[in-house]
């Protein structure tokens, strides 16, 4: 399998409008879900910025596969 990252998936530049504070499952998986379904539907063209709101986050999993994952 290859390995989580922009190098390996390319992905669309958008502009960042979107400052999301909290990179937890829920946010990821149905928050941020449906903002890519509006990104695919053209309702909106924009990326989401994410703020590790405590200590104990998983930003550096995160930046490890340059901000992508999967649901």
């Amino acid at each position: 399998m290859r390995e989580l990252n922009r190098t390996n998936f390319k992905t669309e530049k958008r502009p960042i409008k979107i400052l999301q504070f909290g990179e937890g499952n829920f946010l990821r998986a149905f928050v941020d879900w449906i903002l890519q379904d509006l990104n695919d539907a053209g309702v909106i063209c924009s990326d989401v910025a994410v703020v590790q709101p405590r200590a104990s986050g998983h930003m550096d999993k995160l930046a490890a596969q340059d901000g992508l994952y999967t649901v």
